[in-house]
């Protein structure tokens, strides 16, 4: 992320970036004199700034908080504290209140808050009916509605709803984007009744790589297919295809043939485990507007049975060895119910019963090892990786990182490394970590092989390759007229 953008124009827009990735901006505040030729705003350094309508005052902000200052930087006053990362200031039109997004680090999601000239801050999430991850609000030109976009069932759109003076309710949002492209970002033409918008059609690509040769080649590059897995003995795989906002489970020959389609299109889809007796695939999916839960299907098709289980929201399921029971665990933060514990589970499908692995509060993403007695799981903040083991009933912090993301983890085919993508800037890295002593190393720079901005390490295929998936966008500009 570029750092010291400097601020010469009130229509710069800043900080723009996915609802649920932290985008931290460091702007030196320049002001333009009249000569045409910028210069810093005094000493100020801040996350997020906006010129008033009038062009008197910026609003700023530094971390949690929001200040004011009309004079070329001299002087400025503490507005408000929120709390969480002020990543987003715009000025309502009539230059009395300031609507901003408020990001928190520890759950990752971000909210929209309004405040006023007095200093009161309060979020809107009543107001707006969205209750989390919006971000990136403006209003339109003629002031009536209030545009901003919310990260939700995995992708990006933006919302409009009609803004009545607070505190009074607005009316219902509406969905701008109810076709299949995402709208990543809006501006509103101060001129006419316009909204320019970025539109996304996202699609996927995976590859195979080689260690050994250190060879990247496609893998299905006619499908838009990602998170691939393969039953035991290689004999069977099965893909995510996904097209904007559909996605489809398919299941096929490891050689490409006999494809069978086994989830619904509208049924979003995230991550598929084979049983060991290769009869079954257990998966995370959720429908539109519903929570994550996890369902399992049989490998010639038919009838998705969900877990009876009281757990709202379930995610990463595995297969024991058993061939009857499942492990799972809970989303991350940023995809449901930001305050919620949570933990891992063991259900088993003949006795219909669940029991909580011990001491696993705290911790999610579980990956069970290839010979069934261990397992990988990432604390709630991402910061750690640990082993857990179901002989000794104990955890092991093996990675600690308190810079960057970790996420999803693997393993290798012989268990004696974990592997655990980094998120590092836009150059993301594979890690694995030799086992038992916890030795880490590079095992691959993504950035490096691949001219994508969102790559991830899946699993090892059976033939010890890295299946990699990655997000490929095609992004046009649409203007929207409103009336």
């Amino acid at each position: 992320m570029p750092q010291g953008l400097k601020v010469d124009d009130p229509q710069v827009e800043l900080g723009l970036g996915p609802s649920n990735f932290s985008v931290m901006v460091t702007v030196t505040l320049r002001c333009r004199r009249p000569a045409g030729k910028g210069h810093p705003l005094g000493d100020i350094d801040a996350d997020s700034a906006a010129w008033s309508p009038d062009g008197r005052t910026i609003a700023f902000a530094q971390g949690h908080t929001i200040y004011l200052t009309e004079n070329e930087g001299t002087n400025f006053r503490r507005l408000a504290d929120t709390p969480g990362d002020v990543q987003w200031i715009r000025w309502s039109p009539d230059g009395q209140r300031l609507r901003l997004s408020v990001f928190d680090s520890k759950t990752r999601v971000s909210s929209t808050w309004e405040a006023d000239h007095s200093g009161k801050v309060a979020p809107l999430a009543a107001k707006l009916g969205m209750p989390l991850n919006s971000y990136g609000g403006i209003w339109t030109k003629d002031t009536n509605h209030f545009v901003f976009r919310q990260f939700r069932d995995g992708r990006n759109d933006y919302w409009a709803a009609p803004d009545n003076r607070w505190p009074f309710p607005a009316g219902k949002a509406s969905l701008l984007s109810g076709g299949g492209v995402q709208m990543i970002w809006a501006a509103a033409n101060p001129l006419e009744d316009t909204l320019f918008v970025d539109g996304n059609e996202s699609s996927l690509l995976s590859f195979k790589y080689d260690p050994g040769r250190g060879q990247l080649t496609p893998f299905l590059p006619e499908m838009s297919v990602a998170n691939p897995i393969f039953s035991p003995g290689g004999k069977w795989m099965a893909v995510v295809q996904r097209h904007n906002r559909e996605f489809i489970l398919w299941r096929a020959r490891s050689d490409g043939s006999q494809w069978l389609q086994l989830t619904d299109p509208k049924l979003i889809m995230h991550h598929a485990r084979f049983s060991p007796d290769g009869t079954r695939i257990v998966m995370m999916a959720k429908w539109p507007d519903q929570p994550w839960k996890v369902y399992w299907v049989s490998v010639d098709g038919g009838a998705l049975h969900e877990l009876n289980v009281p757990i709202a929201s379930q995610a990463d399921p595995n297969w024991m060895p058993d061939n009857q029971s499942i492990l799972f665990g809970q989303p991350p933060r940023y995809f449901s119910e930001p305050d919620t514990p949570r933990a891992i589970f063991i259900y088993n499908v003949q006795t219909n019963s669940i029991s909580k692995v011990r001491g696993s509060e705290g911790w999610f993403a579980p990956r069970i090892s290839p010979d069934g007695r261990r397992l990988l799981a990432l604390s709630i903040d991402q910061q750690k990786l640990a082993i857990y083991d179901f002989a000794t009933l104990q955890w092991r912090v093996v990675l600690e990182n308190s810079r960057d993301l970790v996420k999803l983890p693997f393993w290798s085919l012989d268990g004696k490394w974990a592997y655990v993508n980094i998120e590092h800037g836009r150059s993301d890295v594979v890690m694995r970590i030799r086992l038992p002593d916890g030795v880490p190393e590079q095992a691959l720079s993504l950035g490096e092989m691949i001219d994508s901005p969102e790559c991830w390490g899946w699993l090892l295929a059976p033939d010890g390759s890295m299946m990699i998936s990655c997000h490929r966008n095609n992004n046009n500009i649409y203007a929207l007229k409103y009336e």
